[in-house]
């Protein structure tokens, strides 16, 4: 019996067991052949016998999964269980560089993320309290100098699968980043189908196979630049669900080329586990300083002035004026409950008209400040006055919370807003510095 003949038989009988293979199956699959090919021709019936008794073995031990039917909507599912979560441990590998990281996050508004390329953490982001703080660890366990912003976007937090980014894991693509679908390549081919482990239980598989429309370049820290897959080629998500909960449990990224597939990347879940508290604390080295700056924790509960439009909410939250008479504003902006904010997430700043009490006209300067999130945006922007020596009591404003279309004709009036002095300071960023706090450790 020839080898050609030996991979066929036994080909077939793993496709007897397990009709469609999975990618990890594959690979082993592959490997199995290539060693039995390696070692001297045994009898015909030996070699069927040993072929299906290794199988029946796998399958009984739990190694190949067993085949349950169907489990259409397990993806839906997966995302109202993850709306229903209180908090997700997530571990991420990239297996091309060695490049991974850990995360926490809670419905809370907490968020930790730790960088390990090497199984250390080499950067640490922290959410906490409304402060999002970073500093880095080398080598030796000792961090650098922390840096930590107040962001009022904290004050709302959102639900658990905006945090996550749950919803693109829906396209293996989207993680990829933009444009990366041609309507020259067939759509992606998804199935959602059980399967069953003696050691795991069963689980619903989420599959989606799609051809990258253009290459992608490597956006991980370090190997920026480097291309990593061309034009044409096969991509396979494989994502696995809790088949009694929904929840998501782990999700893979393959390669497939040369009849084969490469595994690239692997995210492992945990989800509603207890964060330590060691975790949600900002540990700095002995000797190290931690800068806080923080202008809109005074002022992201203040409210000055606030109207709606049909798809808007917004808000003056403070209002200061520098010496030459310039003014900077302080405002946020959120959805209306019944608008979906993903149209908006990432829109334009909204557009500003100002006029004085004495009929003072200010134009508006093209540079912004943003901290936003998915439901609510907090920007700052300068009015300048068109002469200097402008000192009115009080302003009128008019604005445009979302100057483009589908809301370019909403629009709101806030009518005779008091001005307070001028202040000691000639731009933002010296009003920032000015409200910076440092803690030594």
């Amino acid at each position: 019996m020839s080898d050609r003949e030996l991979q066929a038989e036994i080909a077939g009988l793993l496709e007897t067991v397990r009709p469609e293979l999975t990618p990890e199956l594959e690979v082993r699959a592959v490997a199995a052949v290539a060693a039995a090919r390696a070692r001297p021709a045994r009898p015909r019936r030996r070699m069927i016998a040993v072929a299906v008794g290794a199988v029946v073995a796998l399958v009984g031990l739990g190694f190949v999964p067993i085949p349950m039917g169907s489990a259409k909507g397990a993806l839906d599912r997966a995302i109202a269980s993850a709306g229903n979560a209180r908090t997700v441990h997530v571990v991420y590998r990239e297996l091309r560089h060695g490049f991974a990281s850990e995360e926490w996050l809670s419905e809370d508004g907490f968020w930790r993320r730790e960088y390990r390329p090497k199984g250390e953490p080499t950067q640490v982001i922290l959410e906490a309290d409304g402060w999002d703080a970073s500093y880095t660890v080398d080598a030796d366990g000792r961090t650098s100098d922390g840096e930590a912003f107040y962001d009022p976007c904290s004050l709302q937090p959102v639900p658990m699968p905006d945090r996550v980014g749950f919803f693109k894991r829906r396209h293996y693509l989207s993680l990829m980043g933009d444009q990366r679908r041609s309507s020259t390549h067939p759509a992606p081919q998804t199935r959602e189908f059980r399967e069953a482990r003696l050691w795991s239980g069963e689980v619903d598989v989420f599959e989606e196979r799609a051809v990258l429309e253009d290459r992608v370049m490597d956006g991980n820290p370090g190997h920026v630049g480097e291309v990593l897959y061309a034009k044409g080629d096969t991509m396979l998500t494989r994502a696995e669900f809790d088949a009694r909960t929904g929840a998501l449990l782990s999700q893979r990224e393959y390669w497939l080329h040369d009849g084969g597939s490469e595994l690239v990347s692997e995210e492992t879940y945990e989800w509603n586990v207890e964060i330590p508290e060691e975790l949600k604390q900002i540990s700095l080295s002995s000797g190290r300083k931690l800068t806080r700056t923080g202008p809109w924790r005074s002022r992201a509960e203040q409210v000055i002035a606030r109207g709606s439009t049909k798809d808007w909410v917004f808000t003056v939250h403070g209002i200061d004026v520098d010496h030459r008479g310039e003014i900077l504003l302080w405002v946020s902006r959120a959805p209306t409950p019944d608008q979906n904010p993903d149209i908006y997430n990432s829109g334009p700043p909204m557009k500003v008209e100002a006029v004085g009490s004495a009929g003072e006209r200010y134009t508006q300067d093209n540079g912004f400040s943003c901290m936003n999130s998915r439901y609510v945006g907090y920007w700052t922007t300068t009015l300048k006055p068109e002469w200097a020596g402008n000192q009115p009591a009080r302003i009128t404003l008019t604005i445009w919370p979302y100057a483009s279309e589908p809301c370019e004709e909403q629009s709101l009036v806030f009518r005779d807003i008091p001005l307070p002095p001028r202040g000691n300071f000639d731009s933002f960023d010296e009003l920032r510095a000015q409200e910076q706090d440092v803690v030594q450790y």
